[in-house]
């Protein structure tokens, strides 16, 4: 009972500050301000954490684990398709993701990393999902010949845009015939020029 009563009220911080950091900044936010939105008393964040950076850092890497987890089990699903096949199934569970945590998403999204210094090195990172696949699809010639870092970097940026425009109201992520459009430009752009084959989403 005292396991599960600490494990809320960690959560319960962890909810609080996540909210606070997307819209104060994680600069911008105190340890006071965190206590107060998760009803806590600030000695009660000391005795799950021992900074406001340790909560931040902690939910930096627990959601950049929990996508690229995510796009992990995606993969393994769809080992049997082509490069455009499991590209197309990894962008649909990345705009998933950014739909159904939204906040998370957006938290990691905005670079917040930078502020915290936390090394990538530790981190399982979404960008190395894509580049996975591809990278078997410039050496299959599904794809053009470039660098798989731009190459997964423009999907990736495509995508971003995309979550961007969804949260200003402009689009619906649920809209699945924009979604599978997205989707069908992002392929495209890694074609070989001289393709005449389209990738459908």
């Amino acid at each position: 009972m005292e396991k599960q009563r600490a494990k809320t009220t960690k959560n319960k911080i962890l909810k609080a500050a996540l909210s606070l950091f997307n819209k104060k900044g994680i600069k911008g936010t105190r340890t006071k301000d965190i206590a107060s939105k998760a009803r806590v008393a600030e000695v009660t964040i000391y005795r799950h954490f021992n900074s406001k950076h340790e909560i931040a850092s902690d939910l930096f890497i627990s959601y950049m684990n929990l996508l690229s987890s995510r796009l992990n089990n995606t993969l393994e699903n769809s080992v049997d398709g082509s490069p455009g096949e499991k590209l197309a199934s990894l962008m649909d569970t990345f705009l998933g993701f950014a739909r159904k945590e939204r906040d998370g998403f957006n938290y990691i999204n905005a670079g917040h990393y930078s502020d915290l210094n936390v090394s990538l090195k530790k981190i399982n990172k979404p960008m190395d999902v894509f580049h996975k696949v591809v990278t078997e699809g410039i050496a299959s010639g599904d794809f053009a010949q470039m660098n798989p870092v731009v190459a997964s970097g423009i999907v990736i940026g495509i995508l971003t845009r995309l979550i961007l425009f969804h949260n200003l109201g402009i689009v619906d992520l649920a809209d699945e015939g924009l979604a599978s459009e997205i989707k069908c430009r992002a392929l495209m752009a890694l074609v070989p020029c001289s393709a005449e084959r389209v990738y459908q989403a």
